[in-house]
């Protein structure tokens, strides 16, 4: 069972139609028994906007609770990963899914959103956005809800997908401005300028930089001081997000069967394979290898 088959399967009430889903997603449309585990769900767009409730959900070992009174929608890559997710008895929202195939067919190969961008909003997949904002975004939701299922012709097929497509792009152009925006208010303050910078610094060498200290170093400021900062804005310390990140990039790794485990080890600059596995099973609670069957299970 794949992702994609897999958030299909817990989400009873939806529509299926040229290999995306959508859903007016209320609770007795989640079938998630307590018993049945949350397979990880990557390799898809993900997007939710709560309209009433709560919605509980990991992305890339981060949890988040997302309200309706907060303005919250999900925005997931293919590069992040979903751990957890599960909501309140009341919630009422949107849910769509793409395969990451559908948007590569649907734009032809080009990349309007540059991958360095990508990559950089991967760390902000549940934000808050303004009242205006929020009412074109259930528009859009309503307008790909009006035209699910709509029928089997050509016209009505290119209408609901060419619907998808602009609730997609929305969805990019809003959540883009909302990150630049965050940023931008705080270029004047010192510690947003140094948090963001931190973040650049961790995509760029976490595979071969593990420690606080290197980042301190290369901000020109103390651990303590970089750690006042992080959990000033994420609520986290410095250690603890470079561990995250840490875990992602290894999850990335893991995903890609070309690579042994080993080679992962020296890619992440692990002194040994040993150490490497320890640490993957301290923070995950499996073993890089028992990760991966779980991944081919999730994939097949």
């Amino acid at each position: 069972m794949n992702s994609f088959d897999f958030l299909a399967s817990v989400i009873t009430n939806r529509h299926i139609e040229q290999g995306m889903l959508f859903a007016e997603l209320n609770a007795a449309d989640y079938d998630l028994p307590d018993d049945r585990e949350f397979f990880p769900v990557f390799y898809l767009v993900v997007a939710v906007i709560v309209l009433d409730g709560t919605m509980e959900v990991t992305i890339d070992h981060f949890q988040y609770k997302c309200t309706a009174c907060k303005n919250n929608f999900v925005s997931i890559n293919p590069v992040n990963t979903i751990q957890y997710m599960n909501i309140s008895s009341d919630f009422r929202g949107y849910i769509l899914v793409l395969p990451k195939q559908f948007l590569d067919s649907a734009t032809h190969g080009e990349k309007p959103i540059p991958f360095s961008e990508v990559i950089s909003a991967r760390r902000y997949p549940v934000i808050s956005v303004n009242e205006r904002d929020m009412g074109i975004l259930k528009d859009y939701f309503r307008i790909v809800a009006d035209n699910a299922g709509a029928g089997d012709s050509s016209l009505e097929q290119e209408i609901f997908r060419n619907a998808v497509l602009l609730l997609h792009s929305t969805i990019c152009r809003i959540k883009f401005g909302a990150v630049n925006n965050f940023w931008k208010e705080g270029r004047t303050s010192r510690s947003a300028t140094i948090c963001n910078r931190f973040f650049e610094l961790l995509t760029e060498h976490i595979k071969e930089e593990h420690e606080v200290n290197y980042y301190a170093d290369a901000l020109n400021i103390t651990p303590h001081y970089l750690t006042r900062i992080t959990k000033k804005y994420t609520g986290l310390s410095a250690n603890r997000l470079i561990t995250k990140e840490l875990l992602t990039q290894t999850e990335l790794l893991l995903r890609d069967v070309n690579y042994t485990l080993q080679q992962i080890a020296d890619l992440l600059h692990f002194c040994d394979q040993s150490s490497f596995g320890k640490f993957f099973k301290k923070h995950t609670g499996m073993s890089p290898s028992a990760y991966r069957r779980n991944l081919r299970l999730c994939m097949f």
